[in-house]
């Protein structure tokens, strides 16, 4: 009979985003043949709910900052990981955010079981990665511009590219709802940008091309779907005044759905103007066929084939952005190509199958190495 291979997942994000939501389907792809566990902050309330959701075991640990000033708290966190690690038992450690991955990186060294990093965004100061990286048995990059800051290392390192769950979901009907609830026409012309409201999403520059946007297709609605910052998301609601767009757009707030807002546009918008180690919005985008406009910034052109599957441009420069989104939203035709490709694409290259079978390579790699 086959052991079943144990794997415990860190993670030590606040809050819930593309990293954790990756993470879960992860986990729930590998099947039958793993038996998972998460380690988390208690202080995530949304991410705690969806991994109990899930039914995966969940065991709520300390994981401090490391400061030079003080390393005791570090310590403390590393003994509760230490005696989680006896307690589960697992043959993999597969750390997921960077304050994870060091914890992970020495109670891994300390209990003698594998570790794997995966590194997911650019956020892992460069300086600690190079004194640390030598404590994970094996690192894992999402894409391959996060490679390329990072550094290849032929048998330590890989590249494997996020995938995502298909959704089982009728776009037709999710269409309809959406633009029922927000009192939007079927015929309107709708742009949505999708994720965490923060300066580097680039929801400002978002809002400034749909002002050029609307002085070309008059009924266009503009959606703006997440939460986040405050203060900066009421700078937003005042942006769309100041520029005469706010009657035209919509402000949704968090929804655990955001693929049905996505259903309901006619294009989804990436515009982050800080480096995406991917851009799951891009994915999840293409998985129900939906043209998109991506950032030039960070790895969305691994996402996009540029003119193919969707428009990579530089979203600090506005008329760009404009250009584009309009392009998209008047041009039936482009849009349908744009679409069709998309929808192929992801089927080629971002659906969690694959992703799922070039995790388990490595951990029978690192296991049996």
């Amino acid at each position: 009979m086959k052991t079943q291979t144990r794997v415990l997942f860190v993670d030590h994000a606040p809050v819930l985003g593309g990293a954790e939501l990756s993470m879960l389907e992860l986990i729930e792809a590998l099947g039958p043949d793993y038996v998972t566990a998460v380690a988390c902050e208690a202080e995530s309330a949304e991410f705690v709910r969806m991994v109990r959701e899930s039914g995966v075991e969940l065991f709520a640990i300390d994981m401090p900052r490391l400061r030079s000033a003080s390393l005791l708290p570090f310590a403390r966190g590393v003994r509760g990981l230490v005696c989680l690690i006896r307690e589960f038992k697992p043959d993999i450690i597969h750390s997921n955010t960077v304050r994870a991955h060091i914890l992970s990186a020495v109670a891994g060294r300390l209990t003698g079981v594998k570790v794997i990093w995966h590194i997911r965004d650019f956020t892992f100061p460069l300086p600690l990665y190079r004194l640390l990286c030598r404590m994970a048995d094996r690192i894992v990059y999402l894409s391959k511009a996060i490679e390329r800051v990072h550094g290849h290392k032929p048998g330590r390192t890989s590249v494997i590219l996020n995938g995502t769950v298909p959704p089982i979901i009728d776009v037709q009907a999710e269409r309809d709802r959406i633009r029922k609830e927000f009192a939007i026409a079927q015929e309107t012309p709708v742009a949505v940008i999708v994720g965490r409201i923060y300066q580097g999403k680039g929801q400002d520059q978002f809002l400034r091309a749909a002002a050029v946007v609307k002085e070309r297709i008059t009924k266009a609605v503009f959606m703006l779907v997440g939460t986040g910052d405050e203060a900066y998301t009421q700078s937003l609601r005042q942006l769309a005044v100041d520029l005469g767009i706010a009657e035209s757009t919509v402000f949704t707030g968090y929804h655990s759905d955001p693929v049905s807002f996505m259903c309901a546009a006619d294009l989804v918008v990436q515009a982050s103007v800080e480096p995406e180690g991917l851009a799951r919005v891009l994915i999840e985008a293409m998985s129900i066929g939906r043209p998109t406009v991506g950032s030039v910034f960070g790895a969305p052109c691994e996402v996009i084939d540029d003119g193919v599957t969707g428009l990579l441009v530089n979203p600090t420069d506005t008329a760009k952005l404009a250009d584009a989104m309009a392009s998209v939203l008047s041009d039936a035709e482009l849009s349908a190509r744009l679409s069709q490709n998309a929808k192929r694409r992801f089927e080629e290259f971002f659906n969690q199958t694959r992703e799922t079978q070039e995790t388990i390579t490595v951990y029978n790699s690192l296991l049996n190495g």
